[in-house]
């Protein structure tokens, strides 16, 4: 059985063995919001890049895009 104390300001919670009874620490919240949020603006920011959001035409043989293209893809394969 859990039993509380009357005063809002003392209140504290005690399990079946008369413990105090363990609340989530506030921190891991904040933390929690924090991790979701970084994780949203990473995937948006993924999902626009995958897209070609901005890009308003596909890259002309001769343009710098391509040549780092063809740079990296002679360097790193």
């Amino acid at each position: 059985m859990s039993t509380a104390t009357s005063d809002p300001l003392t209140a504290r919670d005690t399990g079946d063995d008369g413990a105090p009874a363990r609340r989530p620490v506030r921190w891991v919240s904040g933390l929690l919001v924090a991790v979701i949020a970084v994780a949203a603006l990473l995937a948006g920011g993924g999902l626009a890049v995958a897209l070609g959001v901005g890009r308003t035409d596909a890259p002309t043989s001769g343009s710098v895009d391509v040549g780092f293209a063809q740079d990296m893809s002679r360097h790193h394969l």
